[in-house]
């Protein structure tokens, strides 16, 4: 390479020199939208100037024109807000999400199309033609290699719409950078940061949002950025791979200088481990991703634990209670991760790490208190369904019908035998049909 420039496809460029406009771009500006190739359960439309009232002479001499926006949507079939769940509401930084008959529902009115909310959704639910994983994909393997052949070493420099510009003097980005561009860094997401690695990119520059974004997205892609840098560790690979490029005090002239020494500072690492034994298949969520790297890396017995991990695992604190096995976390867990399975002889409390959000839900709604929470990733436990508890289970003593788990008879009995005079315990060991006027229909006259 000459000094001063790059070479790009063996074609000499000419030197490059970024510079950064301290000023958010404006969405309507920066997308151009074809509401005819969108559906439009995405489609927000408003027009402008904005009025506060819009006459028929208004729209038929063109004084106003609409302006789309492409916001995220629910479907309504995957999602589980009628069992409890409410994790898309807490993403939310406009409160534009409600629970309606059982669903999530947006405001479009309230949303300003961050799309925070579609990588929160367990359920993969919340979708948005902006942050579709398919098209996601599609684009990092066109812009990092050509028919599985990897190109000149890359980085990518993820951006948002309400984030800074880094372009040269002409407008344009240096042949080394591959700019992916989201509605807003809130919407960032682990599986973005590693499946660019996972495609040869050799580094990673992430520019947030300006200060003064609506959004509030500080607090939502710093903990992102602390989990891929702590699994790559875990690779051998270099951390500093993946840098927040953020306006420094000095002005735009120092900043810019700072994303050029992070471009020569991954030249120099030259490329990432991960690229070394990029595999080919298609990876479009976090946990396809990890167990592939699980495989790749030999990563089994590998754990990661802290509070920016987004998995969780749940056990059971046997010390002074015992799990009824009631079913009561199941129903309330958003993601699935715990399932009752009914067995005819033993019912069993499963969990999947795998799907597991670490929203605590469970912990909450147990009432043995018997359940554990701890923010991990264990590697081995990937894809893999864990007994949490285990009973055998009480049928009928007159007809053999299934009544309840052992643990949870117990307790019953227990309870009942507490109240002084009470000559019901025995009946609990019945099931309802067979308790008629509270006798056995054996001994009913």
């Amino acid at each position: 390479m000459r000094s001063g420039g790059w070479i790009c496809s063996g074609h000499w460029v000419g030197s490059w020199k970024p510079t950064l406009r301290e000023y958010p771009r404006k969405r309507e500006q920066a997308m151009e939208i074809d509401p005819a190739k969108i559906d439009s359960k995405h489609l927000k439309i408003s027009y402008l100037p904005r009025k506060e009232e819009i006459s028929r002479r208004d729209l038929l001499f063109g004084l106003v024109q609409p302006h789309y926006e492409v916001v995220p949507a629910v479907d309504e079939v995957r999602c589980t807000g009628g069992r409890g769940c409410a994790v898309c509401l807490a993403s939310c930084p406009q409160e534009a999400i409600s629970l309606k008959d059982g669903a999530a529902h947006i405001d479009k009115d309230k949303c300003t199309a961050c799309g925070a909310c579609v990588p929160s959704c367990p359920q993969e639910a919340i979708s948005s033609p902006l942050l579709d994983p398919e098209i996601l994909d599609a684009s990092l393997q066109s812009l990092l290699c050509q028919d599985g052949v990897e190109l000149q070493t890359k980085v990518v420099l993820i951006t948002s719409e309400a984030g800074a510009l880094v372009t040269n003097e002409k407008g344009s980005l240096s042949p080394r950078l591959v700019e992916v561009r989201l509605p807003c860094m809130g919407a960032l997401s682990p599986w973005l940061l590693l499946r660019s690695l996972d495609l040869g990119a050799a580094g990673i520059g992430v520019i947030p949002c300006t200060p003064f974004c609506r959004d509030r997205c500080q607090p939502r892609w710093q903990p992102i950025i602390r989990f891929v840098r702590a699994l790559l560790v875990k690779l051998e690979i270099e951390p500093g791979r993946i840098e927040v490029l953020s306006s420094s005090e000095d002005g735009p002239q120092s900043s810019a200088d700072f994303l050029q020494a992070f471009v020569e500072k991954v030249k120099e690492m030259g490329p990432a481990r991960l690229r070394e034994r990029r595999g080919s298949g298609k990876q479009l969520n976090l946990v396809a991703l990890l167990k592939e790297l699980r495989d790749r890396f030999n990563l089994d017995g590998t754990s990661l634990s802290g509070d920016e991990v987004p998995f969780g695992i749940v056990r059971i604190n046997t010390d002074d209670k015992t799990c009824t096995l009631c079913g009561a976390c199941p129903d309330r867990c958003p993601a699935g991760a715990v399932t009752l399975q009914k067995g005819p002889d033993s019912p069993q409390l499963l969990f999947d790490h795998s799907r597991c959000i670490a929203c605590g839900a469970c912990v909450k709604v147990c009432p043995e208190q018997v359940l554990r929470l701890e923010k991990k990733l264990d590697f081995s436990r990937l894809g893999v369904k864990t007994v949490l508890a285990e009973d055998r289970m009480v049928h009928c003593r007159n007809c053999g019908k299934e009544i309840a788990p052992l643990a949870m008879m117990r307790k019953i009995q227990d309870q009942l035998g507490r109240k002084k005079g009470n000559t019901s315990v025995g009946l609990a060991e019945f099931c309802p049909d067979c308790r008629i006027f509270g006798r056995p229909p054996s001994d009913a006259r």
